[in-house]
């Protein structure tokens, strides 16, 4: 077996289960201070430390899961022209 290690992308994990792990990749954060590299690790950190879930986020709307999740999928979709429209 072959292992190309410079194309694999490191995780950070929150649990036991591979599932419950997030690629961290193109990561870009801002940092207050110097833009050291330690700075930068630093900010990204505190960056993931603040993601939610979309239970968190309906929770705190008052909305169902479904709400949310729909609502950020559609996001994108109202800058599209529809097929029948005129361009």
């Amino acid at each position: 077996m072959n292992i190309a290690a410079a194309e694999l992308v490191p995780y950070v994990t929150w649990g036991t289960n591979p599932a419950q792990s997030v690629g961290v990749g193109d990561v870009v954060a801002k940092s207050l201070g110097t833009s050291n590299p330690y700075n930068m690790v630093r900010a990204t950190f505190d960056a993931l430390k603040l993601q939610q879930s979309p239970r968190m986020v309906a929770q705190r709307r008052g909305r169902s899961v479904s709400e949310i999740i729909a609502r950020r999928e559609g996001a994108g979709k109202a800058d599209q022209p529809s097929a029948g429209s005129a361009a």
